[in-house]
């Protein structure tokens, strides 16, 4: 895709045929937003693409190779058979769209202790994890 802007090395920036110096203060400020977009090297479907794998965090998405398979309070569950600890519990972000803060733990028994701890704040025995 041929770009409409340029930088030189020097950090002199234009829009190929036209004079910054005749441009309006709007214009300006397009066609620096316009450079700011053609630095990125993406494309319209790119970004198209980009939004459409941008979604909420959802039971069945797959994050870092870990499946969620629980959602509740602002934490997820989530497995991933072929990780040293299969299992964890992460935070979700603010905006739904993104987990941090990941509790990873080696059994399903020790992680399900930890959503619940964290999802609905309540403590739960070893007897009450394996019934």
């Amino acid at each position: 895709m041929k770009r409409l802007t340029y930088e030189e090395p020097s950090g002199i920036w234009g829009v190929h045929g036209e004079e910054i110096a005749d441009m309006s203060d709007t214009m300006y400020a397009v066609a620096g937003k316009l450079l700011e977009y053609e630095e990125t090297g993406l494309t319209p479907d790119d970004v198209r693409t980009m939004q459409a794998e941008l979604q909420f965090v959802h039971v069945g998405q797959k994050i870092g190779g870990y499946e969620i398979f629980g959602m509740f309070g602002g934490y997820c569950i989530a497995q991933n058979e072929k990780a040293p600890d299969p299992y964890v519990v992460w935070k979700i972000d603010d905006d739904e769209c993104g987990v941090h803060n990941g509790r990873y733990r080696s059994t399903k028994e020790e992680a399900v202790r930890v959503f619940a701890e964290c999802a609905f704040g309540i403590e739960l025995s070893e007897s009450e994890e394996t019934e």
